[in-house]
């Protein structure tokens, strides 16, 4: 509950008895009485001065208009005079500019506009009277310094290429290094120059320098200028001549050349000049390479003609792999015989076009290579030699019978 008392320095005093003496103190003091009204007439200035200090009251614009000169690239300013500006203000008209907003275009000859305060408050005399003025920016593109088209220059790095551009026209208003350094160059393809600066020409124009990407600046090898070798079976060096770009050192865009190998770019493994001294070759060495794995084209294949008593030649053909000796190659490289063997070739003859020929002599299995008489024949020699050797008998009834049966 609050406390119906009130503490003096000479102890507790009940709120009606000090309020008793209040009036009574003012009644019988005209001058506290004075002084008391003259703050209570202060505060209330104060408070209506700081109503009075909100807002300007009826301060409008008049009609803006746009200035014949550029106010900075792709801006262009727009003005006007504050009016009607309240008696209270008269000693604050530029704060006063800055809290009165403005429909203002927010593109000099759209359709599209946004209320604004200034971005910009300043005084002016005209016609001898200190007039407020406000000023806005408003987006221009007749403000934009127009180019020459770009010059492509050297390469500066891997995908990196210089161009030049000189300034075709700076609208009035604007400082023509300003211009030149604010106002973006569009290349063909639509991309701006990075890291531009802009330099003074002999004839006084100013001339924009920078970088953007450019396919030209990628080295490439050069197909028609390339070899390829079997170094041994199963590997593979690849030499090439490396396209390189104007401004770059020959060696590190080699460096930088890949080439696919088993389905991965590869880097070089090593970059040389070549004997003219001016062209880059790279190489790479390729291992457990398909293009230099030797492979028969068919299964062997049977001759028609019986070679001897069972025997039988069989054949197949192996295309060229360059660099390899195919001699070699060819009596290396098994094949599967008849679905069972696998072996290598028992010899190898070269055929036109580098090819080589490679067949097996077969002998066994192979009973379309003895007649039905020479099997009748080798049947009795294989009876004779095992009676003789005392495995085979006659019983007593002269039936064959083999002993190792017993």
């Amino acid at each position: 509950m609050p406390s119906n008392t009130y503490g003096t320095n000479y102890g507790t005093v009940p709120f009606s008895t000090w309020n008793s003496l209040r009036r009574r103190s003012l009644r019988h003091n005209p001058l506290l009485r004075i002084f008391v009204l003259f703050l209570s007439l202060c505060a209330a200035i104060v408070i209506w001065l700081s109503d009075a200090r909100i807002y300007p009251g009826a301060a409008h614009w008049s009609i803006p208009t746009f200035s014949h000169d550029c106010f900075a690239v792709g801006v262009r300013e727009t003005t006007a005079t504050l009016q009607a500006i309240p008696s209270e203000w008269l000693d604050w008209k530029v704060e006063a500019c800055h809290l009165v907003s403005l429909p203002i275009a927010t593109y000099q000859n759209g359709e599209e506009r946004s209320t604004r305060f200034p971005d910009r408050c300043r005084l002016e005399k005209i016609n001898g009277v200190l007039t407020v003025i406000g000023a806005w920016d408003v987006q221009d593109d007749s403000c934009m310094p127009t180019w020459y088209p770009s010059v492509p220059e050297d390469c500066v790095d891997i995908d990196l290429r210089s161009y030049s551009a000189r300034v075709q026209y700076i609208p009035p208003g604007l400082d023509s290094h300003d211009a030149c350094e604010k106002s973006p160059v569009l290349l063909a393809s639509g991309e701006a120059l990075d890291e531009k600066h802009c330099t003074l020409s002999d004839d006084g124009t100013f001339v924009a320098h920078g970088i953007a990407k450019s396919d030209y600046c990628e080295p490439s090898l050069a197909s028609s200028q390339s070899k390829s070798t079997c170094s041994a079976v199963g590997e593979r060096d690849y030499v090439s001549t490396v396209v390189v770009p104007s401004g770059l050192d020959p060696i590190h865009a080699c460096e930088l050349t890949e080439y696919t190998v088993h389905g991965t770019l590869t880097p070089p493994k090593r970059c040389t000049f070549s004997s003219d001294g001016v062209s880059v070759e790279a190489s790479w060495h390729i291992v457990d390479d398909a293009e230099c794995t030797p492979v028969w084209e068919t299964s062997p294949i049977p001759d028609r003609k019986c070679q001897a008593y069972g025997t039988r030649k069989y054949s197949s053909i192996m295309s060229p792999l360059p660099g390899l000796d195919m001699q070699s190659t060819c009596l290396q490289t098994f094949a599967t015989v008849k679905r069972e063997t696998t072996r290598q070739p028992d010899d190898c003859e070269e055929m036109p076009g580098g090819r080589m020929k490679g067949t097996w002599i077969i002998d066994f299995d192979e009973p379309g290579c003895i007649s039905e008489l020479a099997q009748v024949q080798d049947k009795v020699r294989l009876y004779r030699h095992v009676y003789f050797a005392g495995l085979l008998t006659f019983d007593s009834t002269g039936v064959l019978k083999w002993l190792a049966c017993e």
